[in-house]
Parts: C-alpha cells; structure tokens; sequence
C-alpha cells in the first residue's frame, strides 16, 4: 500500500477553519494547496516541512484543488523560494495568472445577486470591501511554474496515479483526487465535517450565477458511489465515516431545504430576509455564507418544482406552488 499524505495545518483569515495541505515526500516533496499569503501561514508551512527534514525550498510540486484564497494564495511565493511546479487544472489556469481580473468579473455577479436578494447596501458594501481585503493574502503565479492538467485525466501524486475528479457545489473551479487501489480521496472542500458552504460564483462566461448547491448535491451523489477508505478533507476534523458524514451532509441540506420553504409559504419573498431567520447568529460579513446556503435551497426548490422563481431587474421573487 502507497503511504498516505502528510496533513500540515495552515493558519487561516478567510476560512471557518484552518487549512489542511497534505506533502506526499515520495518519489519528490509534493504539496497539495498551500494555504493563504501570510507570514503566519509561512511559518508554519516552514515548521511543519521541518518535521520531515524539508524546508520550504524542497518542495517540487504544489497541486492545487481549487481557486480559493485559502487553498492558492502562497503558491507564487513558494515557488519564487523552491522553482517548484504549480499544478492547476484547466479550470483553475486564469485564476491562477490573473486572480484580480478575475475577482473584478466575479464580483459584479456577486452585487447583482446580493442587490436582487435584497442584502440592504450598506452591509453589501462591507461584503465588497471585505473581497478586496482577501486580494491581499492571494497572490498571481508566474505562468513559467505553471502547469496545467485536465478534469479528465489522471496525475501523479505520491507514487501513484490519482484520477482527476472535478467536485463542483463549493466552487465551479473545484477538483479532488480518487486513488482506486487504496479507496483514497483528497477531498478539499468538498467532504467536510460540515456543509461547505456553494459560493457564488458565476458560469463560465460571466453571464450569470451558477446553482452551486444542486451541483453540490450532484457532487455527494457520484461520491457516495465511491469506495472510500481514507478521506483527506481540507478542513475540519478526518472522517473515519465518509459515506455516514455524505449521508448527514445530504439529509441535513433537505432538512433545511424545507425549512426554508415554510417561510416561503408564510410570505417573506427576500432571501436575506429568509437568511436572516434560518442563520439568526450570523451578522456582518459572516451571513453572507447564510445567505449563500438560502440561495441554494432555493435553487432546489425551484429544481423540484416547489416554488416558481422570477428574477426581475430589481428582485429575485419567490412564490411556493
């Protein structure tokens, strides 16, 4: 059996909690994500290689699951130190040579569908001000480390060849890895001890937004089809049970799904008003994740045909059938 990854915990600013990357040290030092651009996500990459014997100026590869601050922020600045290569998938590329154009598209999005869902302006300012802020810890990578693999293929990682598998829901941008031999899944923010939250983001063309949580649920029905012995999850706690943690995942997202629905029926037709009273404790920038998951049990609902949706110039305008 390949030797299993080992786990190096990141500080994080722009997460629920601590970044998991993972260092495979044969044939060749290999990272998967590197956590946020900060002199304390340094240091303890630093300390954490120098349990192995390694510094920063070992590594050879770094592979990236997906474009978020938290997972591809310091891979530029660990390359300038080691020359390794940055492993992106297509998806990834244009984030990774040009996140701050990207942003710019992405939010424009964003601020449509946080006017449209009724966000009042001053907190949805503070959310806008709040995205600038993550630019400061993601920085762009020279296209010379990159290089790039397809959603389609397989890539080594370790000694083994890993399938690529993209997990779209939490971000349309998102791969995780599957080692069939050893049942091994390199799960980033995909499988979770808690839902991940589906993000905003547009499709690919930056028309409009994306339904990220039915994507979501797709994501959860092709991995609890999966064989599943060793979960590496990006955060949070390992998951000695992963197709008992899909299932809870699954079950809770309906459960709440219908709760949201009753206050569809009671007449409150602005998602923030209907995230306000499913996330009572969450304010300030931390409700837009609690927006974000109403959105997407609403995206759900309308799937199953129990409200109709209308989006306006002005509002997003739910009614339940």
């Amino acid at each position: 059996m390949a030797a299993a990854p080992h786990q190096i915990t990141l500080p994080c600013k722009f997460a629920y909690a601590p970044v998991h990357t993972y260092l495979f040290l044969e044939p060749e030092p290999t990272l998967i994500d590197c956590g946020e651009k900060s002199p304390q996500s340094w240091n303890a990459l630093q300390k954490g290689l120098g349990e192995f014997g390694l510094s920063i100026k070992d590594l050879k590869k770094i592979i990236i699951t997906h474009p978020h601050v938290d997972h591809i922020g310091m891979a530029q600045q660990i390359a300038e130190e080691s020359q390794a290569e940055v492993w992106v998938s297509d998806l990834v590329y244009d984030w990774a040579v040009n996140p701050q154009l990207q942003w710019d598209k992405r939010t424009q999005v964003i601020d449509s569908v946080l006017r449209k869902g009724g966000i009042p302006k001053e907190l949805s300012n503070n959310i806008q001000s709040g995205f600038k802020i993550v630019m400061n810890a993601w920085e762009a990578i020279d296209a010379k480390y990159i290089k790039v693999f397809k959603t389609d293929q397989k890539i080594e990682i370790g000694k083994d060849e890993w399938q690529v598998m993209p997990m779209f829901g939490h971000s349309q941008h998102q791969t995780c890895f599957y080692q069939p031999e050893t049942e091994s899944f390199i799960a980033a923010d995909m499988l979770l001890d808690v839902t991940p939250v589906p993000v905003i983001e547009p499709n690919q063309n930056y028309s409009q937004r994306m339904k990220s949580l039915p994507q979501m649920m797709d994501s959860y029905k092709k991995l609890s089809q999966l064989a599943l012995s060793h979960v590496y999850p990006g955060h949070g706690r390992n998951l000695p049970n992963p197709h008992q943690t899909i299932e809870n995942q699954v079950n809770r997202i309906h459960m709440r799904k219908e709760e949201c629905l009753t206050y569809v029926r009671k007449g409150i037709k602005s998602v923030f008003e209907i995230a306000q009273l499913m996330y009572p404790n969450l304010n300030g920038f931390a409700l837009m994740m609690g927006f974000g998951m109403t959105l997407g049990y609403l995206d759900l609902l309308e799937i199953e045909e129990k409200l109709n949706f209308l989006d306006t110039e002005k509002e997003f305008i739910y009614q339940a059938i």
